[in-house]
């Protein structure tokens, strides 16, 4: 697992998985399967592929028939992002035939993962996924509140910051979900605008 700070200031959490293996022998299903549920808790799942394998369409398949194993719809746009890698390794035919492809399928994106073509499209894609849910809010604050910014730039997205005013207020700009408010409702009454349409 690792931490990854998106363009706009979220930080996501990357888990990688065991691969998914077709025909897997039925005494290590039951280990694989313990891993892999780990794919039941991510908010967006990505399935790297490698496309310049022979066999990638098999591959891809294989994937799909785990995630519906699994209770995931492959073709959920909101939750599988497929990621066609190693395009360095294709011919320009095919990479015209996947670029064709590409561009008809908001929810694909071809990267090289060696060369690191496609990669900030990659981190766009995965942060307007992951941040879809959140609400931008302004928040004041007094020359007071110093536990309250702090707390509001470690545990939300704080995605701007107005220079203090000449009384000392400032103004944050944060993303945050219905759980962050009632969060920061609980621990700072009266700090967030009253009306929020979350």
């Amino acid at each position: 697992m690792r931490a990854l700070d998106m363009p706009g200031g979220q930080r996501v959490i990357l888990s990688d998985t065991v691969g998914f293996i077709s025909d897997l022998p039925t005494s290590l299903v039951a280990a694989f399967r313990a891993t892999l549920e780990e794919v039941l808790e991510a908010e967006l799942i990505l399935h790297v592929r490698d496309i310049s394998h022979p066999d990638t369409a098999a591959q891809r398949q294989d994937v799909h028939d785990v995630l519906r194993e699994l209770g995931v719809d492959p073709q959920d746009t909101t939750r599988v992002v497929e990621v066609a890698n190693k395009i360095d390794q294709l011919d320009d035919k095919s990479l015209d035939v996947l670029n064709a492809t590409v561009m008809d399928d908001p929810n694909q994106i071809a990267v090289s993962a060696i060369t690191g073509e496609g990669i900030d499209p990659l981190n766009t894609l995965i942060e307007s996924r992951v941040t879809a849910h959140l609400t931008e809010i302004n928040v004041v604050l007094g020359p007071s509140d110093g536990a309250a910014r702090a707390w509001l730039h470690e545990y939300c997205t704080v995605t701007g910051e107005d220079t203090p005013d000449e009384n000392g207020n400032v103004r944050i700009m944060i993303k945050v979900s219905a759980a962050d408010t009632g969060r920061i409702n609980k621990r700072f009454p009266g700090l967030l605008p009253e009306a929020l349409d979350l």
